[in-house]
């Protein structure tokens, strides 16, 4: 069950899909996709936060590299993640 932010009962959702900060749910995980960016801030705040991007994609790639070096110049720790003959792989950390 999911809920889309601005709704009635957005603090009761499990899983609640936004396009700003500050959800009512009190989330611990953030998941940005399509490029959505992501403050040190916000990933201090949260237990794990995960940036999913298209790895065939240059300019997604491209993106996700600037988000990387942005966040772990600020202090955050980081690991990136790939697909790797069908399992997931830690391939750097930070």
């Amino acid at each position: 069950p999911h809920g889309i932010a601005g709704g009635s009962h957005d603090a009761d959702q499990p899983v609640l899909l936004t396009t700003g900060a500050g959800a009512a749910n009190a989330p611990a995980c953030l998941m940005a996709v399509h490029g959505a960016a992501v403050t040190a801030d916000e990933v201090s705040e949260m237990a794990r936060t995960c940036i999913l991007f298209d790895g065939l994609d240059a300019a997604a790639v491209a993106h996700a590299r600037t988000q990387w070096k942005a966040l772990t110049d600020a202090g955050c720790a980081a690991q990136y993640w790939a697909q790797d003959g069908g399992r997931w792989a830690m391939k750097a950390q930070k």
